[in-house]
């Protein structure tokens, strides 16, 4: 709402915002324990277990991404442990508060508690959030200090006129987006659609400056951190393809999330639904903001004409998909998919917006001469349509979810119980690349009697209670090296994931390279191998060599 009628928080008001935080933290909580976790997760559990200076190591060795995450993880695991529901709790708290915020941000935008309620539910049951609500990593909590820094933005952009800016809302601001950058750094991408807001809505742009230099100087540490690890941790994304974009759609759309779950009629169904109701509100949004911003107002006056916030939500996921689009066309090696979680609040917001009494400009305002009604009159139908779309989009989004819950997209669990169950007396295990050993070596730790029993380590070599973090360690040792470390092992488990593609960037096509390599050595090392494979999202390989050739040697002479 403009600020001439600004829509301030009443007593009423927390229930559609407490709604749907409950909603969202309810919806993360099926098979939070159930799931295995997957390579990502792993490092989360080796870097926060560390202390000291080796905890300052591993963060660093990930380039600061996700910093405050894993010091708050840190925390949290040295409070309550390191179980599955401990490690992913931050996770669903950022989920609830992301649906709580979505809905607070309706409030103040359209000023009605019905668009708050569905903006919010929308929020929280979409199941690209739910699934990084129920995940050990940062990016849920990427998602709360995004919206979070919406929230402040409006409370500038939507200040009394002719009053200074209100410091609380540049204060809210400047924290909330430190923290994101703090957490991720594709948080920056949303920087410019902020801007573009302030501008447009002609209020608060030289200030927003002011507290994003201050921000910027706060982030050289992050940035010195970075430009150390330089790019090399993200070798695994490839170029801008037809593959990617229908990916990064589907979860904008909350229609599912490519490659983890699989790509159903359902998910066709709720992104050609969702995507045709995205398209109108955008359009419609932009349609009915475009005249109230248009018309020329003093000087002084620099509040936001009514009805023209809706722009907020329009830029934040129009201005910042463009931009990240364009980046990976340009060669930026950006993941999409993960980065596309960050619009989804104001995807949520539209859809509220136009789905009830707040968006309905599907008015005669639109075409007063076809309808005969005047201008901005609701046609009385309106109403009910909106109520269908909106019953059709909540059913297809439970749809969605529901079959999510059973999805292991990367089941080390299961990986690692397979091999305690059919290891035999001198057997060993390497992983290529070292990465695969920190999940692996979380559900050993976690079975009972599980050190003793698993496998010697040989790559890398590591006793089974250490938590060293591997990020991105691709080691292909020397025939003779290996060998030496070989010794005494009847059989080798070899297990690899992410092992490098001969289709991907130049690095990936290395590591595959490598993966080959050692696959040669070790055929020439053993007589015998059966190989098997678990998951689909990042393929689990797995390879049993028997009967060492070294021996056979032996046995001959």
């Amino acid at each position: 709402m403009s600020a001439t009628g600004q829509r301030r928080m009443r007593t009423g008001d927390w229930g559609v915002v407490i709604a749907p935080a409950l909603l969202g933290a309810l919806v993360c909580l099926p098979a939070l324990a159930g799931r295995s976790l997957w390579l990502d997760e792993g490092a989360t559990v080796s870097i926060v277990s560390q202390h000291g200076a080796a905890l300052w190591r591993g963060i660093a060795h990930d380039g600061g991404n996700m910093l405050v995450y894993y010091l708050a993880l840190h925390v949290i695991v040295g409070l309550f442990g390191d179980g599955t529901v401990p490690l992913r709790g931050l996770s669903v708290l950022a989920d609830a508060l992301s649906a709580g915020l979505v809905a607070a941000l309706a409030l103040r935008l359209f000023g009605g508690r019905c668009a708050a309620l569905v903006s919010g539910v929308l929020c929280a049951l979409s199941v690209s959030l739910v699934f990084w609500g129920q995940d050990a990593r940062g990016y849920a909590l990427m998602v709360t200090a995004a919206a979070a820094a919406f929230l402040a933005l409006v409370g500038v952009v939507d200040s009394d006129p002719g009053t200074p800016v209100p410091r609380g809302a540049l204060l809210g601001y400047g924290l909330a987006t430190l923290l994101s950058l703090y957490i991720g750094f594709d948080a920056v991408l949303l920087i410019p659609a902020e801007l573009l807001c302030a501008w447009v809505l002609r209020r608060g742009l030289r200030e927003l400056i002011a507290v994003l230099l201050l921000v910027a100087l706060a982030c050289l540490p992050l940035v010195l951190l970075a430009l150390q690890r330089g790019s090399s941790q993200l070798f695994w994304v490839g170029p801008l393809s037809l593959s990617a974009l229908g990916q990064t759609l589907v979860t904008v759309l909350s229609a599912g999330l490519p490659p983890n779950f699989h790509v159903t009629v359902v998910t066709v169904i709720a992104t050609v639904w969702a995507g045709v109701l995205v398209l109108v509100a955008t359009a419609l949004a932009l349609a009915d903001a475009w005249p109230r911003l248009a018309v020329r107002r003093p000087r002084s006056d620099h509040s936001p004409a009514a009805g023209a916030l809706v722009i907020v939500p329009t830029a934040w996921w129009l201005l910042t998909a463009l931009l990240t689009v364009a980046g990976s066309a340009a060669g930026e090696p950006f993941e999409l998919a993960r980065i596309s979680i960050l619009v989804i609040p104001a995807v949520s917001l539209l859809l509220g917006w136009l789905l009830t009494g707040a968006g309905q400009n599907l008015r005669a305002a639109t075409a007063p001469a076809r309808t005969g009604h005047p201008p901005g009159t609701r046609l009385p139908h309106t109403r009910g349509v909106a109520a269908t779309l909106l019953v059709i989009l909540l059913g297809l989004r439970v749809a969605v979810l529901l079959p999510s819950y059973a999805e292991t997209p990367e089941p080390w669990k299961q990986v690692a119980a397979r091999v305690l169950a059919a290891r035999q007396p001198g057997d060993c295990v390497a992983f290529y690349p070292e990465d695969g050993r920190m999940p692996f070596a979380y559900y050993v730790q976690h079975t009972p009697g599980g050190s003793a029993r698993a496998p010697r380590a040989v790559l890398p070599v590591a006793a089974w209670s250490a938590r060293t973090p591997h990020v991105e360690e691709y080691v292909v040792p020397s025939p003779r090296r290996l060998g030496d470390w070989l010794t005494g092992c009847r059989r080798l488990w070899l297990i690899a994931s992410h092992q490098g593609s001969a289709h991907g960037t130049p690095t990936s096509v290395h590591n595959a390279a490598g993966y080959r390599l050692l696959e040669a050595v070790l055929s020439r090392a053993y007589l015998a191998h059966r190989a098997s494979a678990e998951g689909y999202a990042a393929v689990i390989h797995i390879t049993l060599y028997a009967r060492p050739a070294a021996a056979r040697r032996a046995g001959s002479a």
